[in-house]
Parts: C-alpha cells; structure tokens; sequence
C-alpha cells in the first residue's frame, strides 16, 4: 500500500518523438504501487515538451490530480536556499567563509565552540558536524512555533548550537536539516530579511514561479491540491502536515511541476545562470570536494544516459517522497573546472550511493536508491535520450514496490499515528 505519490520528469536533450502512452505508462506504475497520484513532465532546452498526471489529490477522494498541482518538493528546498546565498555571495552580502561566529557574535559564548569557525559552505555541503537528528526539546518547542518564522529560527539554532556536534567540523560529510537551518539563518541575519522573503524576491518571482510556497499546499481541510499521505496499517491516510519553519531552509517548499521546471532550467544554464548567478557561482554549487559525492544542496552521481555526472537530490517530510535528476546533453553539469579554492574537485570515481538520514523515522538510503532506479527508465522512455533529469513525488510506496525497500516505507510513527512532531524534512 502506498501513499500519496508524483513523480516529475526533466531533461535537458535533444528533442525527439515523444512516446504517445506517456499517461498509459505511469497509469500501470501508479495502480500497480496503488499509489494516489503519480506525475512526470519532460524538458527540453529550455521548454516543456511531455507531461502528463495520474491519480486523485487525496486517497478516498475522487478528485483528480492535474498536472498543474502544487507539490511538496521536501528537501529539494536546499538547492534553492543554497542558489540564494550563491546569489548574496555573488553580491558581497555574504561570502563562502563566512563563519556562524562572523554571523551570531552575540550567540558566541553559549556557542559549542567548535562549531564558531564552520563556514557557509561546510553548511551547505553537509560538513558542518551538525548532527542527523535535532535536539529533543528544541524540535519540541519548534512545533508550538511562537513568534514569526524568522524568530522560530533564531531560538531553534540557538539551541542546536549550544549542542555538541555529532563529528568533528569540516572532517566528514554528515547529511544534517540542522545545518540547512543554521545556513538560512544566516542568510537572514546578513540581509534582515526572513529566509520565505528571500526565496520569493530573489528566486520565485525572478524565475516566475508563482504557484512556489511553504508548507502545506492547499487550503486545510480542502481538496484544492494534493494532500501528503501516512501509512496506517495497509491503507494510506491523507493527511494536511508539514515541518516547523525553525528547518524551512532545508524543506518546506512547494509548487508545481512547471514551475520547478523553471528552477531547473536555471541550473542546467552553465553559461548563464538565468542572469541570476555568476557563472563560476554556479559551477560551485555543482562542484563537491575530491572524493566527495555532495555538492552544495545537489548530490552528484555518475550516469551513462548523463554522458559523465548527473546532479541529483530527494527530499521527504514523511508525507511525500521527491527525487531529481538532471544533466545537460552528454555532458556533467560540473564538467568547467571551478574556480573555488576549496579543493581540486574531481568527478568520484566510485558508484554514487546516498549517504543521508531518510528522517528521525528510520527510512533507509537503500529505498532512495531504488527509486531513482525506477524512475530513470520512464525518464529514458519519453526523453529517448542519454541526457534526463527525473524526480518523483511520493510518500511512503507499497510493501512490494520497486520504488523503494519495504522497510523503508513504514516506519513505526507513520503506521500508528500522525503526530507532527516527529516529521522531518529529509
């Protein structure tokens, strides 16, 4: 049994004929995964050349999704908070090297010291040290979300870095929302400006995607949009919940297909940028360490239908389920050597595997992988090109899917209630 689910589609190739049983095809996935819903669309230098939807908004409901549907994209959210502060490095407002000491003096005694010297960019590439789960009480206080946005941040970071880290600062990568919300914080701190402002100012409205927007798509208690879904026992549980905002940096977006698209088409413009970015800003947000397979809010994994390496990210709030893929034609995304002086940065040489907390839930990285696994295909299928970028929506999928292991996809809070203090954002 399986809960609320979509998948999105995105290449970057050569046009070609498009199969003309797109929806036929995912038509079979969803109903064989007994998923609600099931979504792809396909890009194609800079226009959207397939799409197509299938399934209802809300399980027990008969009303259909459509491909013009808001999404919770999940932790899809970090690329974007990272191509913000690309975006305030490249205008002097921040920098790289910029330490959460440089940032929070006044929280410099209450400070763990070893995290005062951890930069932007260890935030960004999940080197911080932060650890996978957030303190007890602090996550507590986070769901009675007192004060604005900005404030619930303040005082939850407050909190996390008061901590110790879980490994040494700088050593290891170390897959951690904590450290997403500390780099947002920042961003908020040297522009005053809330975390939610910036995206809207200085990525939705810019790139014109007017359906994006935080937390819960839709109105509560209507069928407006697509509901996220938990697994009772065998039978999926639609369900309006979503992460506090004190982690909103690191996943609580929404929006459409086509309007993802849109974010997309600014990361496979290498030249460019959309005008956005400086081009060597965005060849470092693509570029990961040597030996590493994490770059800043992308992940990097090595595909032959990408002609080298495909950038690549998932994300979760327990109540959906978001992978992506994309690369540019025959060719990695960070293929220009970067200018960035933090390493030599070298392709990996070895078979990506995610190495990230699926949540404080228990879901494996080994489901992750098998889903990207499945996906690729119907991406190949209506692409017929050895370039694609693919990413699903979903939550928990069935006992016997493909797209994930069956360990992966009930886990213990999920199957006996809905409490929404035990989602994360993943």
């Amino acid at each position: 049994m399986a809960a609320s689910s979509l998948v999105l589609a995105v290449a970057a190739c050569r046009a070609a004929p498009l199969p003309a049983d797109t929806k036929e095809a995912l038509e079979v996935v969803r109903s064989r995964h007994e998923l609600p819903a099931l979504a792809v669309a396909v890009l194609d230098h800079g226009k959207v050349i397939d799409r197509a939807a299938v399934g209802v908004r809300k399980h027990g409901d008969k009303t259909p999704v459509t491909i013009d549907d808001r999404f919770h994209i999940g932790s899809n959210t970090k690329a974007m908070t990272a191509t913000v502060a690309g975006m305030l490095v490249d205008e002097g407002r921040i920098q790289w090297d910029t330490t959460i000491a440089d940032v929070f003096p006044e929280l410099k005694e209450k400070m763990e010291p070893r995290y005062r010297a951890v930069t932007l960019e260890q935030l960004l590439m999940h080197r911080g040290g932060f650890p996978r789960e957030p303190p007890t009480e602090a996550w507590s206080r986070a769901w009675q979300q007192r004060g604005t946005p900005r404030e619930q941040r303040l005082e939850f970071i407050a909190a996390v870095l008061a901590a110790p880290p879980q490994v040494a600062p700088g050593t290891q990568f170390l897959y951690s929302n904590q450290g997403y919300a500390v780099a947002g914080a920042m961003l908020e701190k040297r522009t005053d400006t809330p975390w939610e402002s910036l995206m809207e100012a200085r990525l939705f409205r810019p790139l014109g995607m007017k359906t994006a927007g935080f937390g819960v798509p839709g109105a509560l208690g209507r069928v407006d949009e697509p509901w996220g879904h938990s697994l009772r026992g065998r039978e999926p549980q639609p369900q309006q919940i979503d992460n506090p905002p004190a982690i909103g940096p690191a996943g609580t977006v929404h929006c459409a297909l086509d309007d993802y698209a849109r974010f997309v088409f600014l990361h496979l413009d290498t030249e460019a940028a959309g005008g956005l970015l400086k081009p060597q800003t965005l060849r470092r947000l693509h570029t990961p360490l040597e030996g590493e397979q994490y770059a800043l809010g992308w992940g990097i994994a090595p595909r032959d239908w990408a002609g080298g390496r495909a950038l690549t990210h998932t994300g979760s709030d327990t109540m959906w389920f978001f992978v992506a893929w994309l690369a540019r034609n025959g060719a990695s995304p960070s293929s220009s050597p970067p200018t960035s002086p933090a390493a030599a940065r070298k392709p990996p040489a070895t078979r990506w595997r995610r190495r990230c907390s699926r949540s404080t839930e228990g879901s494996s990285a080994q489901g992750v992988v098998q889903g990207s696994r499945t996906v690729e295909p119907v991406v190949r299928r209506s692409c017929r090109s050895r370039c694609a970028w693919a990413a699903s929506f979903k939550a928990y999928v069935c006992r016997t899917s493909t797209f994930t292991a069956p360990r992966a996809t009930t886990s213990k809070s999920a199957a006996a209630d809905a409490s929404r203090s035990s989602r994360v954002a993943v």
